[in-house]
């Protein structure tokens, strides 16, 4: 049965298939929860995500609500069982619906020049005025 994981730890989504049904033990397996819960997109297709709050998150659309954890997305069947995604649901659709938030990198610290007293820092522009001391050393 075919399924899309969304991984939200790596930032990548997933087109998986299952030999056998999609059961809830696959879904805690990759939600990684006790607890999955159904939260219901259109008549024919489901989002599974952990009730439990993770580190990570994922949401639909920009603007749509966030989940926490992975995401499992599969079809529905008549009677409210898990079936597997319908194929008109391809892989680039159901990627576009998925929107990582963006993730704050620690600012890093330049380190200290390490220079002989002469040499200029790369990208400077070296003063007009008097001699050129590291020209000089260089050239002269």
């Amino acid at each position: 049965m075919r399924y899309m994981l969304v991984d939200s730890k790596h930032r990548k989504v997933w087109e998986m298939q299952s030999f056998g049904s999609i059961s809830e033990d696959l879904l805690r397996k990759h939600l990684v929860c006790d607890y999955p819960a159904r939260v219901a997109l259109t008549d024919d297709v489901d989002l599974w995500v952990p009730e439990e709050p993770k580190p990570y998150s994922f949401r639909f659309f920009a603007d749509g609500p966030e989940y926490s954890g992975n995401g499992v997305i599969c079809g529905r069947a008549k009677h409210g069982g898990i079936a597997a995604l319908p194929r008109f649901y391809g892989f680039e659709m159901v990627a576009g619906w998925i929107a990582f938030p963006r993730v704050a990198a620690p600012p890093t610290r330049r380190p200290p020049p390490i220079r002989p007293g002469l040499m200029p820092a790369p990208g400077l522009v070296p003063s007009l005025e008097g001699e050129r001391p590291y020209v000089m050393a260089m050239y002269g």
